[in-house]
């Protein structure tokens, strides 16, 4: 049985020496870089947004981040109509969407609204966040990272309950984070980088959404993520982080599982 994936993809907002750009600007420079490195600009499951989207209100609090049509599938899977996973829709849709995937919650059935990729790294992959052009603002609450924000065709994070239900059902999965950007100090050049870990799985709330494990780590971006196995997610309004110095995700101005503010 295909292990279930999780996919993240963002501008490379973390890395040294990095900017955000629009996902416009990037069209041609990424198709290009994509077709070097065996991907396909269809294949990451990004929608390209206008510039206008910069003139947006950054929360969006009016959109409903699953108010949107649900694939239905097709008449040869109709055996998947409790479908567990992307990894089982896509193997047998063959395509990219949003369906409707059932896992046990603490030992009742619960359905999540999930985007599904079908072509990435082999395809199998639940997008659980994406960030691309700002339009979104991501240095929120405890109640909007554990419910979810934002849109989920444009920029969003899936929530952090749907989190840890995807990840302890069938056990630990795959976490593939894609990341591009413009390196400032090579001439403003379009870098691109991904970061894979073989077995990711996050705690419930009672836990503090706590990183459980990681797994094996491979990529190009380098390794950010092992460093915080054991810590606690940490938001603007509530801090559990262990650093003496004040709350990481205000230092930061992000919300993560840090365990010191300036280490890594």
């Amino acid at each position: 049985m295909r292990t279930f994936k999780l996919f993240l993809l963002t501008l490379a907002l973390s890395l040294q020496g990095f900017c955000p750009i629009s996902a416009k600007a990037l069209k041609g420079e990424r198709q290009e870089k994509y077709k070097e490195e065996n991907f396909n600009l269809n294949q990451i499951a990004i929608t390209a947004r206008d510039g206008s989207c910069r003139n947006c209100e950054a929360s969006r609090e009016a959109i409903d981040m699953f108010d949107i049509r649900v694939e239905s599938l097709p008449q040869e899977c109709q055996n998947l109509a409790i479908a567990r996973n992307c990894a089982e829709i896509t193997a047998c849709t063959k395509r990219s969407g949003y369906y409707n995937v059932t896992v046990l919650v603490e030992g009742y059935p619960k359905s999540y609204l999930v985007e599904c990729d079908a072509h990435t790294e082999g395809g199998g992959w639940t997008v659980i966040q994406r960030r691309q052009d700002g339009s979104v603002d991501f240095y929120r609450t405890w109640d909007n990272y554990k419910n979810g924000f934002g849109n989920i065709e444009g920029e969003f994070f899936i929530g952090l309950d749907r989190l840890y239900a995807l990840t302890n059902f069938n056990g630990p999965q795959e976490l593939l984070i894609l990341m591009e950007g413009i390196n400032q100090t090579a001439g403003n050049a379009v870098v691109f980088a991904y970061a894979k870990y073989s077995s990711f799985a996050i705690g419930n709330e009672s836990e503090k959404y706590a990183l459980k494990q990681t797994g094996n780590y491979s990529g190009t971006a380098g390794d950010s993520l092992r460093y915080h196995v054991g810590c606690k997610f940490t938001t603007k309004d509530q801090d559990n982080d262990s650093d003496p110095d004040g709350n990481c995700a205000v230092l930061r101005s992000g919300a993560w599982w840090y365990k010191n503010c300036y280490d890594r």
